[in-house]
């Protein structure tokens, strides 16, 4: 993995892919095998039980042998909006605890089962003992001032401007929205990808590419997954990180990090 670089006379700034995986489906074996041959790295969030097949043990821990950062993604992928608290939070950290079983480690990642994170929510993920947590919040750049609201740029999937304009405007998400109207407003995947590197070369912050290992098999998104890698792999003075190692470091620099948390009762 390659380092940050710095313009002449300037402070180093990070320029930074990290990209994740949701739901452990033992795709995420072929994800992870495409990317490290690349030598991008890979966040994978597992939960217990899903309603599609999830990695065993031994799928795993060779996930961590090869270098993947491994998160939480609470015990059964829970709605966990829809809990009273004391339930959700069972979800969260014994989905935590069953994690750090199986992997043999600590784990300090979380993401949001089906993107959902409300302020109360978030509360419990922090009680739980995690360090950070990502959302589903796309079309990003920055790490986000809340560590708990983690944003992306853009998932593999090629949804369309109706899709990008409407979540953006369900999560309340300006900053996204006013980054894709500067993109030009793309539809195409490979094109949003090619705008948000543009920007992080010259400004620095984060290109999260996230998705769905099972949703690239279901969908037959293996070409462009491949494609997608291929733009973002082997920049000089870039670093690949997991989610864990890309949020230390932008929380280590000076970069601005997105607005400040949202209001109580706010939706992430």
């Amino acid at each position: 993995m390659s380092g940050p670089s710095s313009r002449a006379g300037a402070p180093a700034v990070p320029r930074i892919v990290t990209t994740s995986w949701d739901d452990g489906h033992p795709l995420d074996e072929r994800v992870a095998e495409l990317l490290l041959r690349h030598g991008m790295a890979a966040t994978m969030y597992v939960p217990a039980r899903c309603d599609r097949p999830v990695c065993d043990r031994a799928a795993l821990r060779r996930l961590l042998a090869a270098g993947c950062e491994l998160g939480g993604h609470t015990l059964t992928h829970a709605r966990l909006k829809h809990l009273p608290d004391a339930e959700a939070l069972r979800e969260i950290a014994d989905g935590k605890s069953w994690l750090e079983n199986e992997c043999g480690q600590e784990v300090s990642s979380f993401a949001y089962t089906w993107g959902e994170a409300p302020l109360r929510v978030r509360r419990l993920v922090r009680q739980a003992g995690f360090a950070r947590a990502r959302t589903i919040r796309c079309l990003r750049t920055d790490a986000g001032a809340d560590p708990f609201r983690i944003p992306v740029t853009v998932q593999l999937y090629p949804h369309g401007r109706k899709v990008h304009l409407s979540h953006a405007l369900k999560e309340g998400n300006w900053c996204g929205l006013g980054s894709w109207l500067r993109f030009g407003l793309p539809g195409s995947l490979l094109v949003m990808l090619e705008r948000a590197v543009e920007r992080v070369e010259r400004d620095g912050g984060v290109v999260h590419l996230w998705g769905h290992g099972w949703e690239l098999g279901e969908a037959g998104l293996w070409p462009l997954f491949e494609q997608a890698v291929a733009l973002l792999a082997r920049r000089p003075g870039w670093s690949y990180l997991t989610n864990a190692q890309a949020d230390l470091a932008m929380r280590a620099c000076a970069l601005p990090q997105g607005p400040q948390v949202a209001p109580e009762g706010s939706q992430g």
